[in-house]
């Protein structure tokens, strides 16, 4: 349970609290944006340094470095 308390803490703080939220349409491309980045992007240590639709799908990789370096 606190792991996923956690994410929602952490979910909510980056999409709500840091933003201006002007309307209900920019507020669900937001959170949209947010899931997508977590599920398609973001590294997790957790994983071996591999995106949540790596490991579920079950696609390979590079290698850390190279997500690392094209990231920045």
């Amino acid at each position: 349970m606190f792991f996923l308390t956690t994410k929602w803490r952490t979910y909510k703080y980056e999409c709500f609290y840091l933003r201006e939220i002007k309307s209900l349409k920019e507020d669900k491309e937001v959170g949209s944006r947010r899931v997508e980045y977590y599920n398609k992007e973001r590294l997790h240590q957790a994983r071996d340094y591999r995106t949540p639709d790596e490991v579920y799908y079950g696609k390979e990789t590079s290698t850390m470095n190279d997500k690392i370096l094209t990231q920045n």
